[in-house]
């Protein structure tokens, strides 16, 4: 009954460890979204006309 209990510590110990690595990285993308979104939105930035005078942003 130890050893079972002594297992079922280790794996709860386990799963929380995963679990914070699995928030870190989430947290991460998150902050990395957050700063960026604005680039994300407008990769060229708000006036990019795209190619030529024709005032078109699709790339051919």
């Amino acid at each position: 009954a130890r050893a079972l209990a002594a297992l079922d510590a280790q794996a709860y110990v386990d799963l929380s460890v995963a679990m914070q690595t699995m928030m870190d990285g989430y947290v991460c993308i998150l902050d990395n979204l957050e700063k960026n979104w604005e680039k994300l939105e407008n990769p060229r930035g708000k006036n990019y006309g795209g190619y030529g005078s024709g005032g078109s942003s699709m790339v051919y």
